[in-house]
């Protein structure tokens, strides 16, 4: 639909169905599986597995078509501030993100297509043995390929505005840290106006030399006066960012913290497949080195979301308080009153609006966050481990 035309009721309608279409395809492959694993054990964690991705799905859905609007109300006042920046000389950031975002969306599809490639190639096999297996097999790559769109496009969504709000940062912090634009200090003009305070016979031999210094005094109270708008305008365009990234961040705030803990839950049920892979003797040594690639590949892709989503938060942040340490570095020692009042008024903004992303306030995404989901998938790989073993 064109971007001032939503039709949400159309929107609503599409996505219920296809999550109804996606629910259906489940039953139907739960339904005719057979686990292996004793006393139903990997079949209650392949259920819990499942049902937190239909959540996880649903609420992406629903959300979605909730912030509709605020996004677009986000999207616009980050190009108010774009104008901003480009009207005080900074220069056009986007060109490298649009790099990026087609890098990453060439790598996607490479490996989307390598995925389907390897998959033909294992339906090949299989059709001269198992040909009743076909059905099954084109069922389950459409119910994890939906699954796999959905979950991917909110991850890339909610990175490429996160990055392009860094870009922001960066910008603003650029002009702060511009030698340039930065002002001569108080003391600098004092020692320059007692140099005039000379004897009045060699006043005229000095005409010269006056009119230099005069020139730079204009020149100093020029960057001076520049100085006071540029901090102005900056801490103005900072606290924007502020509210767009506490906005932004209250829109996805469910949505990317549950999309981790399935990361969470999917790499603990890969790696403990993984582990049944080894153990299991009834595998051929194909159908294994199949198996074992197919692990790995889903495990590294779940390992990808974490880490893309922690670093990109990880590094805005960064980008946000680098602000507190550039007016401290570049403007802190000026003795200029009006200076000085905007640098203080800039220091409390910046300790009272700490740029952050969280999921709710319950932890902030970082890398420290992605320490924390290692640890966590450790812990309850060995818990399987050592509750399948003592089930055997």
């Amino acid at each position: 639909m064109p971007r001032n035309h939503s039709r949400r009721i159309l929107s609503l309608i599409y996505s219920i169905s296809l999550l109804a279409f996606n629910y259906g395809i489940w039953r139907y492959l739960s339904q005719n599986s057979k686990h292996s694993g004793v006393f139903k054990f990997d079949e209650t964690v392949d259920y819990l597995i499942y049902y937190t991705n239909f959540i996880v799905l649903f609420t992406i859905a629903m959300k979605g078509l909730q912030q509709t609007e605020s996004l677009k109300l986000c999207v616009k006042k980050m190009h108010e501030i774009d104008k901003t920046l480009e009207t005080l000389g900074s220069s056009l950031s986007f060109n490298k993100i649009y790099k990026k975002t087609m890098m990453e969306l060439l790598l996607f599809l490479s490996f989307v297509t390598f995925l389907f490639v390897i998959t033909g190639i294992q339906l090949v096999s299989l059709y001269t043995t198992y040909i009743l297996l076909l059905p099954v097999v084109y069922l389950n790559i459409i119910h994890y390929g939906y699954t796999f769109m959905v979950e991917f496009l909110l991850v890339f969504e909610f990175c490429t505005m996160v990055r392009c709000i860094k870009s922001e940062f960066q910008r603003a912090n650029d002009l702060l840290s511009d030698v340039n634009i930065l002002p001569m200090t108080s003391i600098a003009s004092e020692l320059i106006e007692r140099s005039f305070l000379v004897d009045s016979n060699k006043l005229f031999d000095l005409s010269s030399s006056f009119h230099k210094m005069h020139s730079r005094l204009q020149v100093a109270s020029h960057k001076l006066n520049r100085s006071k708008k540029l901090l102005r305008t900056i801490r103005q365009v900072h606290l924007e960012l502020y509210r767009i990234s506490k906005s932004f961040g209250n829109m996805y705030g469910i949505q990317m913290s549950l999309e981790i803990a399935v990361c969470i839950i999917c790499n603990t049920h890969l790696l403990y497949h993984l582990y049944d892979i080894f153990l299991n003797q009834k595998l051929s040594n194909s159908g294994k080195n199949f198996a074992l690639f197919t692990t790995i590949t889903a495990c590294l892709q779940y390992t990808i979301r974490i880490f893309a989503v922690n670093y990109i938060c990880d590094r805005t942040t960064d980008e946000a308080e680098r602000t507190n340490e550039i007016i401290h570095t570049f403007y802190g020692k000026n003795t200029d009153p009006a200076i000085r009042k905007e640098v203080e008024i800039f220091s409390i903004q910046l300790m009272q609006c700490h740029t952050s992303y969280s999921a709710f306030g319950l932890y902030n995404f970082g890398c420290k966050h992605i320490c924390s989901c290692i640890g966590v998938i450790a812990t309850y790989v060995v818990i399987m481990v050592q509750v399948g073993n003592s089930l055997k």
